[in-house]
C-alpha cells in the first residue's frame, strides 16, 4: 500500500507514509478514511508527520489537492492546534505540500516542511517540547 497512516506517541500524533507511486485517489482515499474516525480520536492529536522521502512520481491533480485542502480544513475545525510536518525530497512532492500549506493557511495550523526525516523529528521535537511542556515523544 503506497499510503499508510498509523498512530505515534499513543495517539497524540500521526504519520502519514508515502512509499513508490502516488496517486491523488490513494491519497484522499487515505485521508478519507483517517478523518472518518471518532471525533475524540482526532481532537487527542497534537502532531501530524507525513513522510514522502520514499514517494516516487506523486501524481496529484489539481482536483485532488482542493478535495484534500477541503478536507484538511474540516478536520482543522475539530482540531485547530496542530503541528504539521512533512519531509520530502522530490521536487514535485515539495511543490505540492508549499501549495498545501498556502492553500490551508485559514486553518492556523503550524505547518514546516523538510527535506529529510532527521530535521523534520528535531524541530518537531524542540517546538513541541516548548508548547507542551510535558510532552516528551518518542515518535513510535
Amino acid at each position: 500500500m503506497p499510503i499508510r497512516i498509523d498512530d505515534l506517541d499513543d495517539g497524540l500524533g500521526k504519520i502519514v507514509t508515502g512509499t513508490g507511486k502516488i496517486t491523488g485517489e490513494e491519497f484522499v482515499g487515505a485521508l478519507t478514511e483517517h478523518f472518518s474516525q471518532p471525533v475524540e480520536k482526532l481532537k487527542k492529536y497534537i502532531y501530524s508527520i507525513v513522510d514522502f522521502t520514499e514517494a516516487r512520481n506523486v501524481t496529484i491533480t489539481l482536483d485532488d489537492l482542493h478535495i484534500i485542502v477541503a478536507k484538511t480544513l474540516e478536520n482543522a475545525k475539530i482540531n485547530p492546534d496542530m503541528t504539521v510536518v512533512i519531509a520530502t525530497n522530490e521536487v514535485v512532492s515539495s511543490l505540492l505540500a508549499e501549495m498545501w500549506q498556502l492553500l490551508i493557511d485559514e486553518s492556523g495550523w503550524d505547518v514546516n516542511i523538510f527535506t529529510n526525516r532527521e530535521e523534520l523529528q528535531q524541530w518537531l521535537s524542540e517546538a513541541l517540547s516548548t508548547k507542551y511542556t510535558d510532552c516528551h515523544l518518542r515518535f513510535s
